[in-house]
């Protein structure tokens, strides 16, 4: 496309019109309801040109925080004074879903259903 591609580091600058956040601040509903706090996450998505770049997931009562990118295809666990690495970079080989047990039905199913015919 015309658009200049994603900045390499982020002290490059970027224009904001270009970018979008997604944040859905009490992920996991039910089970804030049912008080089973280790699944009650706050969950921050960021897009440029469309194109996910980075997610956060945090862990709000366990304290947990996990962040990963696009481009360095790995994903962080900072709990405490340093992040941890739980990934490392690989080729993605196929298309890959995670959804929530209480989820898999309807759009979920037909979604799922959709990715088993791109193997």
């Amino acid at each position: 496309g015309d658009e200049p591609p994603v900045p390499a580091t982020a002290a490059e600058p970027i224009d904001p019109k270009r970018v979008v956040v997604y944040v859905d601040p009490l992920d996991g509903t039910r089970s804030f309801i049912a008080k089973r706090w280790e699944f009650v996450t706050t969950l921050i998505g960021i897009c440029v040109d469309g194109r996910p770049v980075a997610g956060v997931i945090y862990a709000v009562f366990c304290n947990d925080l996990f962040f990963g990118s696009v481009k360095d295809r790995r994903v962080f666990r900072w709990k405490g004074d340093a992040p941890d690495v739980l990934t490392q970079p690989r080729p993605c080989l196929r298309p890959r879903a995670v959804a929530s047990s209480s989820r898999v039905k309807g759009t979920v199913t037909v979604t799922l259903e959709r990715l088993k015919q791109l193997e």
